[in-house]
């Protein structure tokens, strides 16, 4: 599969390996929505909050 893209304001054409071609098949017309995407984020950001604090809350119980 060819695909283009802009990178770094020039459109670049390269080929998908067949592995990223039948994800994208798989997951095409799939789209987050605004609440969602955000949802996804700030449970990203959680997570990685947590583990950044383990060791400074593990030594304050």
């Amino acid at each position: 599969m060819n695909v283009s893209a802009i990178v770094g304001g020039k459109l670049v054409r390269l080929k998908l390996s067949a592995g990223l071609a039948e994800a994208w098949r798989q997951n095409k017309g799939r789209r987050m929505s605004a609440v969602e995407a955000i949802r996804f984020v700030e449970t990203k950001r959680r997570e990685h909050a947590l583990r950044a604090a383990g060791p400074y809350l593990a030594s304050r119980s």
